[in-house]
């Protein structure tokens, strides 16, 4: 992976190359929003229970309350990743994380959180915590291969042999 920082008008984003495509890290704008909104709607099916399941309107609103830190992964001025994360008092727990299905092989939500990780550390968080649910094998691996452990499990909470699984990464 090649990455360069790039400052310009005040303005500080990371650009990452990735398997020849380049996209950029960026904090919220209100200029993405309908992008996002978009992309919400393209993997709503993808999540258990889905997004619509759980009130579109409410998953919204969650992702741009003001206490919610929300970066971007941006590719040619289009929203292909998002990452949406609460910072309490020792802790960051990331709310939200999803990836465009075209850009799945480009490392998206991985940089994504990556970069959260790193956010994390700097400013001198103990942890990062995530959830998910236990047939999501894909975003499984790649917490684990990230360092983070399985540290709780709820039975059926997703659904019928589906659980919910909370992992955290401890620095």
């Amino acid at each position: 992976m090649q990455w360069l920082f790039i400052r310009t008008r005040g303005l500080s984003y990371l650009k990452f190359k990735e398997q020849n495509i380049e996209f950029s890290i960026k904090k919220y704008d209100e200029k993405y929003k309908e992008d996002i909104l978009q992309l919400f709607k393209l993997v709503d099916k993808e999540f258990i229970p889905t997004i619509s399941d759980r009130g579109f309107d409410n998953c919204i609103k969650e992702i741009f309350a003001k206490n919610v830190f929300v970066q971007l992964a941006v590719y040619q001025e289009k929203v292909v990743g998002v990452i949406s994360y609460i910072k309490n008092n020792n802790f960051v727990y990331v709310d939200w994380l999803m990836d465009h299905p075209s850009f799945r092989h480009h490392r998206v939500a991985s940089i994504l959180l990556e970069e959260c990780i790193i956010k994390a550390k700097k400013e001198k968080f103990k942890y990062v915590k995530i959830k998910t649910w236990s047939t999501n094998e894909k975003a499984l691996c790649l917490y684990q291969e990230l360092g983070f452990n399985i540290i709780d499990s709820v039975s059926n909470d997703r659904g019928n042999g589906v659980d919910t699984v909370e992992l955290k990464l401890v620095f």
